[in-house]
């Protein structure tokens, strides 16, 4: 019995520190991808990207200092990996980015896509990378890991 109390306190407190779904350590900013319109298989998606300082427990937006890129990337069963089609994005307002024309393709492979969200300093050095994994409802039936 007391294992069930502490378990259930566990998720609870790894709850309290899912307020950062995508991190950059580095810069200490937190990001969210919110999903407008999909995200669909095949055809086109929307989301937001928004940033706040990590530990902003109102989540208040603020415009990263670095530039922002925004992009797709396809992580295949096989261990390969690659960029998938551009996508246009802009900021919105302060510290919120949106991207109109994001377009995620199974066509029958086996893995997944991250939307990725790179900061650069002046010199066009990579900061800070994160990712959120696309939640694509067809992914073609059995989930391995």
């Amino acid at each position: 019995m007391k294992i069930l109390v502490f378990v259930s306190f566990l998720l609870m407190s790894v709850n309290s520190f899912s307020h950062c779904p995508i991190e950059f350590k580095e810069v200490n900013l937190c990001a969210a991808v919110t999903w407008i319109d999909g995200p669909y298989d095949g055809k086109i998606s929307k989301f937001q990207v928004n940033f706040w300082e990590n530990g902003d427990q109102s989540h208040e937006p603020i415009s990263p200092a670095y530039d922002v890129d925004i992009y797709s990337w396809m992580i295949m069963e096989n261990g390969h990996s690659h960029g998938g089609p551009q996508m246009s994005y802009q900021e919105v307002s302060q510290g919120i980015f949106e991207v109109d024309d994001a377009r995620f393709f199974m066509g029958g492979m086996r893995g997944f896509w991250e939307v990725r969200v790179e900061l650069f300093n002046d010199l066009n050095q990579s900061i800070s990378l994160g990712a959120s994994r696309v939640p694509l409802s067809s992914n073609g039936g059995g989930h391995h890991h």
